[in-house]
């Protein structure tokens, strides 16, 4: 669809400070412009030599081109007195500029960044039935840089799925520490994105009560404190549910380590916050609650356990994810799924719980960044239509979906045309906002005398014996790879018996309860999700 350049705001920044962290921009008032190329020309020279039959041009020096910035002249515009002082800088320096359109997003509307030399400013009457005029010609230093779509920047993102007034009901602070690790490109714009529901494992819940967050980001040049709305922090009421924060201006370069560092409070002992599990692990992790004063959000470090408070390493308030802007596309997913995914029975490596997210961490170019929406308990038809959850605001964040959900529709008995209509919302809802979808064959379901060290001692679920509901939902699954589903990712190729179908593979056993693979078992399924990041 084409943009109508009604309502561009154009923006200068200051010189000499990379994009990401830029914290001064201004709006240039009564301002449009033309010739805003993205592109790069080159000036040539004649490389010709007595042997050429041809006359043969050569590059030497690419040229981002310019454009002129025309304005209603106003003398106290902060932005036009700014561009002014731009153009009298005789140290020659390239000044951060900005232009963002009026497409009607409010998070990630189309942003372009330029960096350019302010060759002048000038301004005069114009006839006699217009206003003054200015006009600034703009000589760019580097190609213009397009931000795409906010995404999912950064790992470890969680849907809570509990809350709690903290371990003995009497707290009234929560803080978290959690290890991240972002995307293959810089982020520009990064955000942490809050909330104030929970999943039940039957659907969203929203709080109790309103609940006052804070955020920051850490990382090794130090702590960047996430603001709201240009405050400190921000109250969630159960009827807001979900808050996104202004960005977060640090230096975002691809494959970073850093750590979301999370505080929340309530007004009371006894009330409550949203709480994500299997959420530590790494180094550096913390999570404590307490009746603290004060907040470790902007330090720096591990975080101490305030006087009278308990560690909750199961028990975290975290982000609902960590989104941001690149300059190109690379993978982000959102996995979708249940306890399987939610990593129950993994003892984990490094904080990173589950087979799909250890997959994802693992692939060769480097960690791709995701956020886990999956919950015990929780069926396809409980999440139907995803789109009008409140976690289905991330279906615009991602490119690529993996679902493995199905296992507990099978165990609750559900139909065979309920499980595929169900699974086909949940796909559609993905494919129509652009994403990849693959779903995740149905996992075995058995139970055993040995503790699952042989196949002979296993019996089937019910729902689970060959060509039973379970083997229906795969066969199903499998015929619609190429039109409703982008693929599906088979993990019993490295969890099921080969010689014995519908049973968990065994010699080590790679299933503790017959349902969810153990911690051999997630990092067997890890090597077939690795295996189809790689080709993203």
């Amino acid at each position: 669809m084409a943009q109508k350049s009604h309502g561009t705001s154009f923006y200068i920044g200051s010189a000499a400070t990379p994009f990401q962290i830029e914290s001064a921009w201004t709006v240039i008032g009564g301002a449009y412009a033309s010739g805003i190329g993205k592109g790069i020309k080159w000036s040539s020279t004649d490389g010709t030599v007595m042997a050429d039959g041809v006359k043969q041009t050569l590059k030497t020096v690419a040229d981002a081109g310019d454009f002129e910035l025309s304005m209603r002249h106003d003398i106290t515009d902060n932005g036009q007195i700014a561009l002014k002082a731009a153009a009298s800088d005789k140290a020659n320096p390239a000044y951060n500029l900005k232009v963002v359109a009026d497409d009607g997003r409010t998070i990630d509307p189309m942003t372009f960044l330029i960096s350019g030399r302010v060759m002048g400013y000038e301004f005069g009457p114009g006839n006699i039935s217009s206003l003054w005029e200015a006009k600034s010609k703009i000589a760019m230093a580097a190609k213009v840089t397009e931000l795409g779509r906010s995404r999912i920047a950064a790992t470890r993102g969680a849907l809570p799925w509990d809350i709690t007034g903290g371990s003995a009901g009497t707290y009234t602070r929560g803080e978290s520490r959690v290890a991240i690790q972002l995307g293959r490109l810089d982020v520009y714009e990064l955000r942490l994105v809050y909330g104030n529901f929970y999943s039940n494992g039957g659907g969203e819940v929203i709080g109790t009560n309103a609940i006052t967050v804070r955020g920051s980001v850490e990382t090794a040049g130090g702590t960047v404190q996430a603001t709201f709305g240009g405050a400190a922090s921000m109250v969630i009421q159960p009827t807001d549910q979900v808050v996104i924060s202004d960005p977060v201006r640090i230096i975002a370069g691809g494959g970073i380590s850093a750590w979301a560092r999370s505080d929340v409070t309530v007004a009371s002992a006894g009330q409550k916050w949203p709480i994500a599990r299997y959420a530590t692990g790494a180094a550096g992790d913390g999570a404590y609650e307490s009746n603290a004063a004060s907040s470790q959000v902007n330090n720096t470090g591990a975080l101490t356990l305030p006087s009278g408070g308990a560690s909750t390493p199961n028990f975290v308030f975290m982000p609902l994810a960590v989104i941001g802007r690149s300059t190109a596309v690379t993978p982000s997913v959102l996995l979708i799924g249940d306890s399987i995914f939610e990593g129950v029975n993994d003892a984990g490596v490094n904080g990173i719980y589950g087979f799909a997210a250890r997959g994802l961490v693992a692939a060769s170019a480097g960690p791709i960044p995701y956020a886990k929406m999956a919950r015990q308990s929780e069926d396809a038809a409980d999440v139907v239509p995803y789109a009008s959850l409140r976690r289905g605001m991330f279906l615009d964040c991602c490119n690529y979906v993996i679902c493995n959900l199905g296992t507990n529709d099978v165990t609750n008995a559900r139909t065979l045309a309920s499980i595929q209509a169900n699974l086909l919302s949940i796909w559609a809802a993905a494919t129509s906002r652009g994403a990849k979808v693959y779903q995740v064959l149905l996992l075995p379901g058995t139970t055993s005398t040995d503790g699952f060290a042989t196949d002979a001692n296993q019996t089937h679920r019910t729902g689970y014996a060959p060509g039973g509901l379970r083997d229906q939902v795969n066969t199903w699954i499998i015929s619609q790879a190429g039109s409703t589903l982008t693929g599906y990712i088979d993990c019993n190729a490295v969890m099921e018996s080969s010689t014995a179908p519908g049973k968990w593979k065994s010699g080590p056993a790679l299933t503790g309860d017959g349902i969810h693979p153990n911690t051999a078992g997630h990092a067997a399924g890890a090597t077939v999700i690795t295996t189809l990041a790689n080709t993203w």
